[in-house]
């Protein structure tokens, strides 16, 4: 007998995404705690059912919604460290890459910064063990820069990461594809700022 074609249709990986997309929207308009399983499925129109085939609670969606945007981000640092051995163009490119992700992840970036305090400490440290990664590897550009008398050494290489990240992690806040300005030009006047602000020369 052949598939039926809503069988045929039907993909786990759809389903998973359609509900980590429900998520992330109610979890960004309502707040985690305000956001109920039965509403996410709703929204995604789903069941219960499917919603526990594929995660154990909502604080797994939410490791989830994190996971994507920062495992978009590893990548493409990687990318970039890949492509360029020279301390400042690999510090041009993860300011551009860091940016970019803002626009294409903003929503993420907001419901993770806004509701983390809703992980556990399991959860936590799952999430802290990926941004530890990605901190590693700014730091490493910064003091492969000092080594190479690129960048000023009395500066702390952590601060002097952590404050990129930072800075390029907040605009979330105030960024807008609609504005005036593209991800690209914030990240050209970022790298700007950044860049005379420690190099050496």
């Amino acid at each position: 007998m052949p598939e039926s074609h809503s069988k045929r249709k039907y993909s786990t990986a759809a389903t998973r995404q359609a509900l980590v997309t429900s998520a992330r929207k109610l979890f960004e308009r309502n707040g985690f705690s305000a956001t109920s399983v039965q509403s996410i499925v709703d929204d995604a129109n789903l069941t219960k059912g499917a919603f526990y085939y594929h995660f154990v609670s909502k604080e797994e969606l939410l490791r989830e919604i994190h996971d994507e945007f920062i495992d978009h981000q590893l990548t493409s640092v990687q990318s970039v460290l890949s492509s360029t051995e020279d301390p400042g163009e690999q510090l041009r490119g993860l300011i551009r890459t860091a940016i970019e992700a803002v626009e294409q992840y903003r929503s993420h970036v907001a419901v993770f910064l806004g509701e983390r305090r809703f992980l556990s400490e399991e959860g936590f440290a799952e999430v802290k063990e990926k941004r530890d990664r990605m901190e590693d590897m700014f730091y490493g550009v910064v003091r492969r820069g000092q080594r190479a008398g690129r960048i000023r050494a009395d500066l702390n290489p952590r601060v002097l990461s952590l404050g990129v990240i930072g800075m390029c992690g907040w605009a979330y806040q105030w960024y807008s594809p609609q504005g005036k300005l593209s991800a690209e030009e914030i990240a050209d006047a970022f790298t700007v700022m950044v860049w005379e602000g420690m190099a050496t020369g």
